[in-house]
């Protein structure tokens, strides 16, 4: 199996597509799900939910700003509404969601 783990759609600032066509793009490439992970909110998720098929799964994420960082839940039921670290880490685990800590690398 693989999935993207790590994607945005048009509900984040620094994306563009709409979910549908993430998710024909995401099958063509072959993957058998992804995590629609945009900035601060679901709704990409909730968009793309209806796409999701027996063959391709669509999980429920989202990439939280806090003032330690952004912090990816992934798993999740319910947005998350604190933009603080430790509060953020606490509501995605309460929602038994898996929390992510991003890291940019350069080479």
């Amino acid at each position: 199996m693989k999935y993207d783990l790590h994607t945005h759609t048009k509900y984040s600032s620094d994306g563009f597509q709409e979910p549908e066509m993430m998710v024909k793009t995401a099958r063509t490439r072959g993957l058998s799900g992804m995590a629609i992970t945009d900035h601060n909110t679901i709704k990409g998720y909730l968009k793309a939910k209806k796409y999701e098929t027996e063959d391709f799964q669509i999980i429920c994420g989202s990439e939280i700003s806090t003032e330690k960082g952004e912090v990816i839940g992934l798993f999740l039921s319910s947005e998350i509404k604190s933009h603080t670290f430790l509060d953020v880490v606490d509501q995605i685990k309460e929602q038994d969601g898996v929390v992510v800590l991003p890291i940019l690398l350069t080479i």
